[in-house]
């Protein structure tokens, strides 16, 4: 059996409440948008979703690292993480091509943590395979670059 392409299929998603009848009384919205309750007390209305995740480029060469910024690896390259990084900065790092190597470098006075593994200050944490990835997260009082999660692959750290 088909669903039409106006339907709700309530055998996929469950039970689907409606906080009114008249939907010919929904005004278009901006291109990106999502019409969003605002609880019982307002009505719906079109907002900007919020951004989970943040943007990724593709680096083939040295470079600094900015917080909060994720990066496809695509030849041998150095990366530097950020001199001032905030509480909870983050940054993500994706070999992507074979023969790769991914030296991360940390910045004066900072430290590298994977597991129980610990870079000297200034230290590095390298990687050389396609497919490794790592999630970097700072954090203040050890002013320390620490992976969250397993980072996939194998990285040393120097």
């Amino acid at each position: 059996m088909s669903t039409p392409a106006n339907a709700i299929n309530v055998a996929t998603y469950g039970s689907v409440f409606f906080e009114t009848t008249d939907f010919t009384s929904i005004t278009p919205g901006i291109a990106g948008t999502v019409y969003t309750s605002q609880g019982a007390s307002s009505l719906p209305h079109w907002v900007s979703p919020a951004v989970s995740g943040f943007p990724y480029t593709d680096e083939a060469i040295s470079f600094n690292a900015a917080s909060n910024n994720g990066y496809f690896i695509s030849a041998n390259a150095k990366a530097t993480l950020p001199a001032s990084p905030a509480q909870g900065d983050s940054i993500a790092f994706a070999v992507d091509a074979a023969t790769t190597v991914l030296t991360i470098t940390a910045n004066t006075g900072q430290l590298i943590r994977v597991g129980s593994a610990v870079s000297a200050s200034a230290g590095t944490c390298v990687s050389s395979a396609e497919g490794d990835s790592i999630y970097l997260t700072y954090r203040t009082a050890t002013t320390s670059w620490i992976a969250i999660g397993a980072p996939q692959g194998a990285w040393t750290v120097t």
